[in-house]
């Protein structure tokens, strides 16, 4: 790219001239009604002579006027006329455009990091899930186009991507962050393989990224808890869909996302199966069978949650459609939402997806399933004794009569059928006793009590502030444990 003079010394020439030029068909002229300047580049297309604004200088810098020229005559080398595809930009919403305010102005390079990224997802993207597909865009506006989009892939230096990594963890962001970067990465490998640039600027800026901390999903995994849990979400007194989304989520071990956009076509009431397109499951592109259905047993409970749902919305597509619109499903948010109303913290206590984690523990941990029966139900890939992944409908007979004793167990911890002595109940601290008890328990194997053949003389004398037998069973006098638990014995 040519080298721009400063602003000052542009300003300086053009107060005895009306024309300046740049090279490279880029120049300033002054209006004869305000007397403002206005970039303008003339490029040829289709052998003819054409020109175009890039607006008013200062407002647009020398280098932005210099970049824009480029970018123009680099596109009509390709064959594109830059004034049509100017007017293209124009018509697109504001959503998929520059980041700038000055896009009206603007014609990407084709080597730019913006169009580089567009030709990235396209490409990348063509599988990838709206879950997926959204939010990377999302994250490629808000964070890198207003930086980078306009620079050229070969001119973005580890410096640029470090204060963009940088700026966002300083928000606080640390997760972002590390998305940022790892879509930025995929963008320059891209441009990688195709020769458009010679290096990656995001591998220098990954020091930047915080160690990354995994925090498993929120979840209740003692049955105590659970039937207090199950008996908020059953007296809940918010709307009838957003109970019943909750009632069945605890049954049916399935991703929150899978369960709001649910369709009555996907369900076989009367046989108890729920099938949710493979395309819709998570990571279905990669170790499993792909275009299978993911199957889900229904127990007779989520069967009659499910009839009284289809009287509400079975008129229409989803089985939990969005109140601001039936083309839509329920938002994303509306469970945690409603785990907050009734009191509990999605950070620390429970969170929609955190269900899974709760299913997957105490049925194998209570109920005594096999791991493999709990992984499949829950659509992770579990491998076959020759490595293979198992289909999905494997063990679906074992399934159905786990997940009906599950939903039978949820039932009877919520109606106090089931009931669990908490051990640590009369938990007492040692730091809250002043000295020692006057009982001896005796608890040598822990949590067990023993009987002793001369109880008196293990207990404490009334005349005296020491024990009579325990002091010589100190043992931070014995060379080790064994000996000292075969000696108390």
């Amino acid at each position: 790219m040519r080298v721009m003079p400063t602003q000052d010394a542009i300003e300086q020439s053009m107060r005895t001239c009306a024309r300046m030029g740049f090279g490279g068909g880029l120049y300033l002229i002054r209006g004869k009604a305000d007397g403002r300047h206005y970039w303008r580049v003339d490029y040829t297309f289709a052998g003819k002579r054409q020109t175009l604004s890039l607006g008013v200088f200062p407002l647009v810098a020398p280098e932005k006027a210099r970049q824009q020229a480029d970018a123009h005559i680099a596109l009509a080398k390709t064959g594109t006329d830059p004034s049509a595809s100017r007017q293209a930009n124009k018509n697109q919403p504001v959503s998929i455009r520059s980041g700038s305010p000055l896009h009206k102005f603007e014609i990407l390079h084709p080597e730019s990091f913006q169009v580089q990224a567009q030709k990235w997802m396209g490409y990348a993207g063509l599988n990838w899930h709206e879950n997926t597909l959204e939010p990377t865009a999302s994250r490629l506006e808000t964070y890198l186009f207003p930086e980078l989009g306009h620079k050229l892939m070969q001119e973005v230096g580890p410096k640029d991507v470090s204060k963009i990594i940088q700026s966002i963890v300083l928000e606080g962001k640390p997760d972002t962050a590390q998305r940022v970067w790892e879509i930025g990465n995929r963008v320059s490998e891209h441009s990688l393989a195709f020769e458009v640039t010679k290096s990656n600027p995001f591998v220098i800026a990954k020091s930047l990224l915080p160690k990354h901390k995994s925090k498993p999903y929120a979840a209740v995994t003692h049955p105590t808890k659970l039937a207090n849990l199950l008996s908020k979400i059953y007296g809940y007194r918010g709307t009838f869909l957003v109970q019943s989304a909750l009632k069945l989520l605890t049954m049916l071990h399935v991703r929150p996302g899978n369960l709001r956009k649910a369709k009555w076509d996907e369900f076989d009431l009367k046989n108890g199966w729920w099938c949710i397109p493979g395309e819709y499951m998570k990571d279905s592109r990669h170790e499993k069978p792909t275009n299978q259905p993911h199957v889900v047993p229904l127990p007779q409970q989520a069967v009659e949650i499910l009839w009284q749902l289809r009287e509400l919305t079975g008129r229409g597509e989803s089985v939990f459609p969005n109140r601001r619109g039936k083309d839509r499903c329920m938002s994303q948010n509306t469970m945690n939402k409603a785990l907050k109303i009734m009191g509990f913290s999605t950070t620390k206590e429970i969170t929609a997806h955190g269900f899974r984690a709760v299913a997957r523990t105490l049925a194998r941990q209570e109920l005594g399933f096999d791991e493999d029966l709990l992984e499949l139900q829950l659509d992770h890939t579990v491998r076959d004794p020759e490595g293979k992944p198992y289909a999905r409908e494997v063990m679906i007979r074992d399934r159905k009569k786990m997940i009906q004793a599950w939903a039978d167990y949820l039932d009877g911890l919520r109606q106090k059928k089931i009931v669990y002595d908490d051990p640590l109940a009369n938990f007492t601290p040692v730091t809250s006793i002043s000295q020692k008890p006057t009982v001896d328990t005796n608890v040598i194997d822990f949590g067990k009590y023993h009987e002793v053949e001369n109880p008196q003389s293990r207990t404490r004398s009334a005349n005296q502030n020491t024990w009579s037998d325990w002091d010589d069973l100190d043992p931070r006098g014995w060379e080790n444990v064994n000996e000292f638990l075969r000696i108390s014995a």
